[in-house]
């Protein structure tokens, strides 16, 4: 019994990641989406400041890059909403403050007149306006 509980707390430290190699791994994985969109590091400090611009077309094709590229999000377009609260559980309290209401709100199934990319960037300013602290992207 001892053995499991070490294994799911060791489990739990290596899945903690600290802001900076949060960030680090973000990085690499906006670098990777430059490939394919139109997208430079100007966008990303744009999209960073929360700037999430539903009229930019390379905002928008950044976010659904990387939010691919980082599994949020699969190629068919479908959120894989458990992921990302896992990725939050260590930045986010779900239990506080009707966090697991506002993220579960946020995090919605996309509605099927809505693009995918109009979709996830409006996701991802949901969550910045109601987790400002978090880092996402």
């Amino acid at each position: 019994m001892k053995f499991l509980l070490v294994i799911a707390a060791l489990t739990t430290i290596l899945n903690a990641l600290t802001l900076e190699e949060m960030t680090t791994r973000a990085d690499i994985s906006h670098k990777k989406c430059f490939e394919t969109t139109n997208a430079n590091e100007d966008t990303v400090a744009k999209i960073r400041s929360h700037d999430f611009s539903e009229d930019d077309p390379v905002v928008r094709e950044q976010i659904l890059c990387y939010t691919q590229e980082v599994g949020f999000m699969n190629s068919m377009g479908e959120l894989n909403q458990e992921f990302m609260r896992r990725r939050a559980s260590s930045l986010i309290n779900f239990a506080e403050n009707d966090n697991d209401r506002k993220f579960s709100e946020c995090t919605r199934p996309r509605a099927s007149d809505v693009p995918v990319d109009l979709f996830i960037t409006r996701l991802l300013k949901c969550l910045y306006t109601e987790f400002p602290d978090v880092l996402f992207v």
